[in-house]
């Protein structure tokens, strides 16, 4: 299935929005993508190395919840040239 091609932001809000629908991720959000010089074998072009700010929720109920956003995003999107 193709990626859709979104910008940094439109991608950092969609990672934002899936995450604070995790119950106790209610007040995390996401920090900025980097871009990967090439894509990677799956043909994703951002990295999954993203920061998110957990707001003092306890790591161990989001980290897994962000593992699953940034897995679904990255199978779902690209982000468009700047």
């Amino acid at each position: 299935m193709p990626r859709t091609r979104v910008s940094r932001d439109q991608l950092s809000e969609w990672m934002t929005a899936e995450i604070r629908k995790k119950r106790g991720c209610e007040g995390c959000f996401a920090g900025k993508v980097q871009l990967l010089q090439e894509p990677d074998e799956a043909g994703c072009n951002w990295s999954d190395s993203v920061v998110f700010n957990t707001t003092g929720a306890a790591c161990e109920i989001c980290e897994p919840a962000i593992a699953l956003v940034i897995s679904e995003a990255r199978s779902r999107f690209n982000v468009a040239a700047e």
